[in-house]
């Protein structure tokens, strides 16, 4: 896992091969600039890591789980109408991403196609944004999401059963 390394006396840049652990190249990934996808078995720590990620980088962290069958107001926000007038009422995820910090999307592939739709433009590099009933809401660009899903292989090489990867 190569890295570019920045040399603080000298101000030089150059690649730099090391032995990273989980910890490291997901923290890596995220310090990048990128969005990170976690793969593995129930109890691995997958949580632990995403919230790791969070306080190492000093950010706020909001986590929203997908396992439920949740529908699109409850991601996204909904309208209520009340004696003729609508109100539009963001969910906490539309907060999080309009701020800097780590959303944590657990079970990200459970969501409907309508959330995944929702979802992809948030997490797409060249639009990071939603288009809802009040607007598009932009992404705020120290915003990064970690999502992960419930897979993987444990072995003697990869004991926690991670996949690492990127999410966009």
């Amino acid at each position: 896992f190569p890295v570019t390394i920045e040399n603080e006396s000298s101000g030089e840049t150059g690649e730099e091969e090391r032995t990273w652990s989980y910890r490291d190249k997901a923290l890596a990934i995220v310090q990048a600039g990128k969005n990170l996808l976690l793969v593995g078995p129930a109890g691995c720590g997958k949580t632990w890591l995403a919230r790791e990620i969070a306080e190492s980088l000093n950010l706020t962290h909001y986590t929203i789980s997908f396992a439920g069958g949740l529908r699109y107001n409850q991601v996204f926000g909904k309208t209520d109408i009340s004696s003729g007038d609508t109100k539009w009422t963001p969910s906490g995820l539309i907060e999080a991403i309009q701020r800097p910090g780590i959303v944590i999307l657990d079970e990200i592939f459970s969501g409907d196609a309508e959330i995944t739709e929702g979802l992809n433009g948030m997490l797409e590099p060249g639009t990071r944004a939603i288009s809802l009933p009040i607007g598009i809401i932009k992404v705020h660009e120290e915003c990064r999401f970690i999502g992960w899903l419930i897979k993987g292989v444990t072995t003697e090489a990869n004991p926690g059963g991670y996949i690492l990867g990127i999410l966009s």
